[in-house]
């Protein structure tokens, strides 16, 4: 076989388009359950009900809204952080006029993509804090909030294997569970309860 017909063999659209299928129903089948998993059994995670507060008024509410807004700022804190730290290791100092290297790069992805679904999130997640939210499902607010970051999380790491292995899937898996989040938060906005 000459380097022409491995090159096309490699290069076969069929055989591209079937992997692109596969990551994208394997991610998206996998977001989708963690996201179900942590929705319907959250009250199973007695570590994370300590953030709750006993009493659900005003000043309640609003801590635990700070306390998942500062989760979702560390975050992207760390990212803003990292992406300078490494302009500064790799010598990459002004990012005018020049490519930046994929560490970078990921990182100013998944800063721009996470202000997108954080500006989705987060004042849905307010509103209905404020207007629905009551002592029966005070519980949610932190369930959706870590569903959220937890998303954060593996769209970070899905990034970075998907750029140093070529697989997408975890980036794919963190994607859907940040938009189911703000699914499960807008569908209890509308007035409906399925999750």
């Amino acid at each position: 076989m000459s380097t022409k017909e491995v090159q096309n063999k490699d290069n076969n659209p069929q055989t591209k388009s079937f992997l692109e299928y596969f990551i994208i129903i394997g991610g998206t089948t996998l977001g989708l359950l963690i996201s179900l998993g942590i929705l319907l059994n959250f009250n199973k995670f007695t570590l994370l009900h300590t953030y709750v507060p006993e009493k659900w008024d005003f000043d309640s509410k609003i801590i635990l809204l700070s306390l998942i807004g500062s989760c979702i700022g560390g975050y992207l804190l760390f990212c803003v952080l990292s992406c300078g730290a490494l302009r500064g290791v790799l010598g990459y100092y002004n990012p005018v006029g020049i490519v930046d290297p994929p560490s970078i790069d990921v990182f100013n992805k998944v800063l721009t993509n996470t202000k997108e679904q954080t500006l989705i999130f987060l004042p849905n997640l307010i509103y209905w804090t404020f207007k629905n939210s009551n002592e029966n499902n005070k519980d949610d607010v932190l369930m959706f909030g870590s569903l959220f970051l937890f998303g954060r999380l593996l769209f970070l790491a899905g990034y970075f294997i998907g750029t140093l292995k070529g697989l997408q899937t975890l980036r794919l898996t963190g994607f859907v569970m940040t938009i189911a989040a703000s699914v499960a938060v807008m569908q209890r906005n509308l007035g409906f309860n399925y999750i």
